[in-house]
This record gives structure tokens, sequence and C-alpha cells, in this order.
């Protein structure tokens, strides 16, 4: 199998995915599985691609180190019982054990980094849950390389197709292997990024900007030198004949005059940098320097920036620019980032959910669930808001000690309801 896919290890993990098989051929259909084809942007040769983008152009690479570290933020695990969402404590050390050593290279938190990474590279992340061989407690989550990924139906031989109600299905397809693994669906996990209707597959972050890095791995090249060219200035020899001596010929003037220039040639091109030219009255030097060179450069290349920037989605302050006047627009483009890191928050919840929620089964206890809530990192939003809520108090106190309203109408504006006088 490939580099990250599970496999059983020793006596104490058991994979609980089966091969599949596959008998016949045909171009979607491969005998009893009808496999979903990749969209055009999504096929394991691009995903190759993608990946060579991501770790060799520099704002590709910093626009998704920043996805990822601002997904990943850290969170809590909360357990509560099904029936009644009474919290408890009980599971608390056994998850922070499970959280350690899910993965050998940083834990929970190490492996959300890995699958992030995925998310935003390829368009998605795959995984499998690996449970011991007694079925009591998760080993750990094992990576599976997004290109080898496959979703389909099993068609049905007595009808020779596939059902209307058939359910869909994942697969792993290894090159070189002619079983196909069905992946089971309470152990597989698989996150996409944007999937169409017709594409469960997902999309990944940078699947717009490959011809935009083809134009700039182009043009800075061309530009770097034009630059260089244009930097520094050059010296510039203007070399005006002395008039034909009398008696002399055509000929031996020319003679002469050419025998000059040459000498001067001779002597600029072996001049070091540190040297002076002595020369004759009739030789002048000026310099001959492009007007903004650096100004026309930096235009063209933000204007190939800016696409970068769109096309991960990201605001120019997050890749070391802002083109605002203030810090308002900096804190603008910051809360809009935020939310859309909440907004792809939400399926790693679910994920990391379902991962202690089977453990709890595993456990013995199938009454309980869990519930992740990320960190919120943004200090200076944490600051406004305490800001707020003294300004509120303080506005509260007044209208009370004016007799403007009551003391549980205080606690009600501070969101605290009924309380005592003496609390306040």
């Amino acid at each position: 199998m490939g580099a990250g896919t599970p496999k059983p290890s020793g006596a104490n993990r058991t994979r609980l995915s089966t091969p599949g098989y596959i008998s016949g051929g045909g171009t979607a259909t491969s005998g009893d599985i009808y496999f979903i084809p990749h969209p055009p942007t999504e096929t394991p040769q691009k995903m190759e691609q993608y990946r060579e983008l991501r770790d060799n152009v520099p704002d590709i690479s910093g626009g998704i180190w920043v996805w990822v570290r601002m997904c990943n933020t850290g969170h809590d695990v909360n357990v509560f019982r099904r029936d009644t969402r009474e919290q408890t404590y009980e599971f608390s050390e056994r998850i922070r054990d499970l959280a350690s050593r899910i993965d050998s290279n940083g834990g929970m938190d190490g492996l959300l980094n890995r699958l992030l990474l995925s998310y935003f590279t390829y368009g998605a992340f795959a995984g499998e849950i690996v449970v011991n061989n007694t079925r009591t407690d998760i080993s750990t989550l094992a990576p599976i390389p997004v290109r080898t990924i496959r979703f389909g139906y099993k068609a049905s031989g007595e009808t020779r197709g596939v059902p209307a109600n058939a359910p869909l299905r994942a697969f792993q397809v290894v090159p070189g292997q002619r079983e196909p693994i069905e992946l089971n669906p309470e152990t597989f996990i698989y996150y996409a990024l944007d999937p169409d209707e017709d594409n469960p597959y997902g999309r990944s972050l940078i699947n717009a900007l490959p011809e935009y890095v083809h134009w700039q791995r182009q043009i800075i090249p061309a530009m770097a030198r034009a630059q260089l060219n244009a930097a520094w200035p050059r010296m510039h020899f203007v070399y005006r004949p002395d008039t034909q001596k009398r008696g002399e010929t055509e000929e031996e003037y020319k003679q002469r005059i050419d025998a000059n220039f040459n000498q001067l040639v001779d002597l600029v091109e072996n001049l070091d940098i540190d040297t002076n030219l002595v020369t004759y009255s009739n030789v002048e030097m000026e310099y001959k320097q492009a007007s903004n060179p650096t100004e026309r450069f930096y235009e063209k290349l933000r204007a190939l920036e800016e696409q970068l920037i769109t096309g991960m989605h990201l605001v120019p302050m997050l890749l070391g620019r802002s083109y605002g006047p203030s810090g308002t627009w900096a804190e603008a483009q910051a809360r809009l980032m935020e939310r859309a890191a909440i907004s792809a928050q939400l399926g790693i919840k679910r994920m990391i959910e379902r991962v202690y929620d089977l453990a709890l089964k595993l456990w013995g206890y199938p009454e309980y669930r869990t519930e992740v809530q990320f960190h919120r990192t943004n200090l200076q939003e944490s600051l406004k808001q305490a800001q707020a809520e003294k300004l509120t108090l303080e506005t509260g106190v007044e209208m009370r000690e004016a007799g403007l309203i009551n003391q549980d109408q205080l606690a009600a504006r501070m969101g605290l309801g009924a309380a005592d006088k003496q609390n306040l």
C-alpha cells in the first residue's frame, strides 16, 4: 500500500475495512463497482502538481501554512449524557490519554495539522480509525492518501446496473493492486473542501492557480534579469575623433582614428571597479539609467500576487501585505478570515467527535457523547468584548442608582439573570 495507508501492525490493532474486488473491465464501471470519475482538476496527477506548488511557490506555501494554523487553534472535549445533556468529567483523563497517543507525531494536534495540510492542498483529507484486536480501544487514526480514494456504487448483478437506492461507498484503489479496499463507513473519515453535487472528492484550495503560477515562473526570472540590468547605471563613453592632420591621407586618418577607438575600448573593458581612466580630452563619460525600474517591476509582480491571494481565499494582510491606510482595514480582514476559519472548523469538529464517540462506545459507554469546542485566539476581539462588558456594567450601575432600573433588570442586562444586591 502507499505511504500513510493504514495496515494491521502486530497483534494490537485491526483495520476494519475489507478488500473488495473488480471483475471485468470498462471505463467508469469495473465489474461490480461503478466509480465516480475524478473531476479534471482533482485527478491524482493534478494532486501531485498541487503538492509541488505548495512546496515551491512562496505565496502558496505561506497561504496554506496560514490556513492550517488558523483552523487548528487547539480544542477542548466535553462529554455529555445523550439523554439529559448532563456533563461529566469522568472520562477526562482517558480522553487526554487517547489524544496524546492517537498519532506518534504530536498526538491529536499534530494529526490535525497533517490532515488540514492535505485538506487545503488536495481538497480533502482521509483517514481510518484503527482499533485494537479486542476492539476495546482505539489504537490510532491513520491518514490515507487522498489520491487513492474513490467513491462509487456497487452494481447489481441481476439488473446489470446500479440500483436507484444504492448507497455511496468509499474505496481505496492502490496502483498495482487489483482489488480495491472497501472502507468501513464506521471507521473511515473523509472531509472534502467545497464538494459539488456530482463531485464528492472536493476541490483543492489552489486548483485555480497553476496557470498564474506558470506566468509568474516565466515573468519573475525575466523581470529579475531586466531589473538587475536596469538597476545599475551604465557608463557611456563618447569619443569625438580629432581633425585630420596636414599631409595625412584619408586611409591613414581612418587607421589612426580606429586605433585610438580600439585602444579606448580595451582600456574600458579591462578597467577595475576601483581604478580611474586617464585618456584624451576628446573622450567624455556620462551615466545612463532607466527611470523607475523598481516601480514597474513591482506593479507587474503585485498583479500576479493579487491573483494568488484571491485564489487561496486569503486577505493580503496574512501574507505580509496590507493595501489599506489604517488598522481598521486590517482588522476587518482579520475578522473575515476568522469567520472563514470557523466555517472550516465545523467539519473538523465533527471528525474529532466521531473519534471520541467511537472510543466511548468501545470503552462500554454508548450512552455518552462528546462535543468539541475550538479555542478562540483573537486577543484583540477578547479585549474589546471585555471593555464593552465593563462599560455596560458601569452604565447599568449608574442607571440603578438613579432609580431607572432595579437589581434584577441590571442583572438581566449583564446576562446574569436575577441576582442579590449584595453580589453587586
